[in-house]
């Protein structure tokens, strides 16, 4: 084959990323056979496995190939023979004749001068990312039992509205400081490559109404009108629900923090040429010319004002960006200067044809029947006050903080659903999931996973 004859590497993979060819000089770098590699992500091939950091970028860069993108960047490449060097990579889609992906060319070259790779750089990746799941657990251990007890205020102290507002204050910053924790381990997965969309069927229009129905506490705390326009008729994508809601709830957001109280904030759905595009625009502070080009990486952030009034961390339109690329799709932001307010367009593949009928899922007449619930948790405090709050939403509820002791009350009160913490301390939380599996009364126990690790 004429690649074969190229002096630096050069690939052919599928749409999905999978090898289908490398070429000689590729191969020889790393000491593989072609037969080795053959349907294995470009991503986790020897030139890349040093460095999951780097793996996410080349999956990223594949991703966004195929969705009809040339990508290039600088990255790390393993050979055999020496260490790492920077290289610059690029990866293009090929066509077919119906104008869709077919596959993709990936090359790598390594120009005259590039840097040798620090030694240590792995190794500091990994600190971070240990550091950031180490930081998820330990800030979510509090969290999640003042959580419980706002909410436990809140169903108690109806008759006493000073107690319940104050409830109601603890619960909205609780749930600020947990949205920021999540933005913030997202950001950490998406560049480790780690978050994987679990795609289905989506009707666009009744999503959208969803997730602006969530955002709803947020617009009407700053008495903000939310618009929604919508066609007719329905649009159907392949799409992640819980992450699409995510890319609606920071765009929205975003646009309630930077606009006034009072103000109007505009969502639209439309179809152009097979294609998706949401449409969220707003008469807010509006986006420097500066920034602009820049607003959608990560911890980027316009001038503040000394009260820092709007708060965030610059990390929510990345989340946008890389999940709409994550989807297939891409994100523009377009702002007549400061003080003019901003737009912001999600473009997303539709659906060649609808694959199933849409139908509502009628509200059960019957109120659900009450469940015996066992609480796992080593933190007394999140499991107490999560039994507490499921008792007084009518379900039987027990809560322990040991392996040993949630295996034995198991097998007498034989729990419809296990609330089990993974990281407790005699036994984890996957061996008393296998324990639980082997006793009689819990065998088709519902196991919910629960952890505060990212």
């Amino acid at each position: 084959m004429v690649l074969d004859a190229l002096p630096h590497f050069t690939a052919l993979l599928s749409p999905e990323g999978a090898i289908g060819f490398v070429n000689a000089s590729a191969l020889a770098a790393i000491g593989q056979r072609l037969e080795e590699l053959i349907g294995m992500p470009l991503w986790l091939a020897t030139w890349w496995d040093f460095d999951a950091r780097v793996q996410a970028q080349i999956r990223l860069a594949c991703a966004r190939a195929a969705a009809a993108e040339s990508v290039q960047l600088q990255v790390p490449m393993r050979n055999a023979d020496r260490p790492p060097r920077v290289v610059t990579f690029r990866v293009a889609p090929v066509r077919s004749t119906d104008g869709g992906v077919q596959q993709l060319v990936a090359t790598a070259v390594e120009e005259p001068g590039e840097r040798v790779v620090d030694d240590d750089l792995s190794a500091r990746y990994r600190r971070k990312d240990e550091f950031l799941a180490m930081l998820a657990h330990e800030l979510r251990n509090p969290l999640a039992p003042l959580r419980n007890a706002a909410a436990l205020l809140r169903l108690t102290d109806e008759q006493h509205p000073q107690r319940r507002a104050i409830s109601a204050l603890v619960d909205r910053q609780v749930g600020q400081l947990s949205r920021l924790l999540d933005d913030l381990l997202d950001a950490s997965r998406i560049d480790q490559g780690k978050i994987v969309l679990s795609l289905e069927p989506v009707e666009l229009g009744s999503l959208l109404l969803q997730a602006l129905e969530g955002a709803q506490a947020l617009t009407d705390a700053r008495e903000q009108k939310v618009v929604f326009a919508r066609p007719q008729r329905q649009v159907w994508m392949n799409a992640d629900p819980v992450r699409l809601t995510q890319i609606i709830d920071n765009l929205v957001g975003n646009a309630s923090k930077f606009s006034d109280p009072g103000s109007t904030i505009r969502v639209a759905l439309a179809v152009r040429q097979r294609q998706a595009q949401l449409t969220v625009s707003d008469d807010g502070h509006g986006i420097d010319a500066e920034l602009l080009p820049r607003v959608f990486d990560l911890f980027i952030q316009g001038a503040r004002s000394l009260d820092r009034s709007q708060g965030g961390l610059g990390i929510g339109l990345s989340l946008v960006k890389n999940l709409s690329r994550l989807h297939g799709g891409s994100v523009t932001a377009t702002s007549p200067g400061i003080g003019r307010g901003a737009t912001f367009v999600v473009t997303l593949p539709l659906l060649a044809k609808r694959v199933i009928r849409y139908s509502p899922i009628e509200a059960e007449s019957a109120a659900p029947r009450a469940k015996r619930v066992l609480v796992v948790d080593d933190n007394a405090d999140a499991a107490e006050s999560l039994a507490e709050l499921l008792a007084l939403k009518g379900h039987q509820a027990r809560a322990v903080t040991e392996s040993r002791a949630a295996l034995a009350l198991a097998a007498d009160f034989a729990p419809d659903v296990v609330l089990l913490d993974i990281g407790l301390p005699d036994i984890d939380g996957f061996e008393v999931a296998r324990a639980l599996r082997r006793l009689p009364r819990t065998r088709q126990a519902l196991l919910v996973a629960v952890t505060g690790y990212g």
